[in-house]
Formats: structure tokens, sequence, C-alpha cells
């Protein structure tokens, strides 16, 4: 016998009698999951901005204005470990490139979005990086490994370094997406 008043246990809420009960409950659920994998893609890891070198090591007098580079680069559903292989060699070599002040990375833990930020005495020193036999294979592999990417480069003054991330994620925000050459 039923309860005038609802169902008597937690089982009689999905009993065959309730369909509609049921129905609302499922799409609770339903909507439950996908605010959780909203809030776990929005969880990332920052690293702190590893400064390579001065700017007086350099010749760069405080005021000067030097480069700074900031990439999005998302990957295709199954390439997370071919990406991040190419990610850690790159992130790796970096220190060996002349006029590299410093760099940061940042990456989401459970999404595909990973971001980089790069600082450089002047847009050679960065393009001679870019040329690299490291870079330029993992940018070749980037035709497989990923699907969406945004670059922008900014020049500011050497005494504003680093950018705070706030500020690079909407500058980002800005740029209309690059394919995969």
């Amino acid at each position: 016998m039923k309860n005038q008043n609802g169902p008597r246990s937690k089982t009689d809420l999905f009993s065959k009698d309730r369909p509609a009960l049921r129905q609302s409950a499922r799409i609770s659920l339903r909507l439950l999951l996908l605010s959780g994998l909203t809030l776990f893609t929005a969880c990332s890891y920052t690293a702190p901005y590893r400064r390579i070198a001065t700017a007086q090591s350099l010749g760069i007098r405080p005021e000067q204005k030097v480069i700074v580079t900031l990439s999005e680069v998302e990957h295709r559903p199954g390439q997370r470990k071919p990406f991040f292989t190419d990610t850690k060699r790159v992130l790796a070599d970096l220190p060996n490139h002349e006029g590299l002040l410093g760099y940061s990375f940042r990456f989401q833990l459970f999404g595909a979005k990973a971001w980089t930020m790069t600082a450089w005495r002047d847009k050679a020193s960065r393009d001679d990086f870019v040329l690299s036999p490291i870079h330029y294979a993992a940018m070749k592999n980037s035709r497989v490994t990923s699907h969406k990417m945004k670059f922008v480069t900014i020049e500011t003054s050497v005494k504003d370094l680093p950018l705070d991330w706030k500020e690079a994620l909407q500058r980002l925000e800005s740029v209309k997406e690059a394919s995969p050459r």
C-alpha cells in the first residue's frame, strides 16, 4: 500500500507508475554530470614563469620593448600523449635559445587545451626558435595532434615581464584560430 503523501521508499521514485519523475531524475543527473565535466575542464595547471636571462645580461634597457608570444592549442581527441610528448621536448629545448628572457606554460588537467607564453629579446630570436629542429618537428606533428590553434605576439616593456596569465588569455580570446600547417 502506498503512502498518500508520496512514495514510501527511494526505489518507489523509479517505479513503473512514475515515468515523469524518472525522466526528471535522469535529466537532473545528466545536468549534474555536464556541469561537473565543465568544472573539470576548467581546472588547469600553470607553471611559474621561468626567467632564463636578465634583460641586463642581454643588453636590454628597462624601458626597451621586447616580444611576448602567446599560444593556445587544443589537441585532438586521442592525441593527448603525442601532443604532450612534443610539448615536453619543446619546453626542454627552449632555454637553449639565445634571446629568450623567460617562459611559462599552462594546460587543462582534464581538457584538451594548452597555452604557452614566451618572452624574447626581439623577433629575430623568436623566429630562430620557431624554425629550430625540435619546434619545427612539433609544428609538423601538430597537423595530426592538434586542431585548434591561436597565436598572438605583442610588444611590451621588459619591466612589465612576466605578463599576467589573465591578461594573456584575454588577448588570445580576441584572436581568430589558425589552422595547422
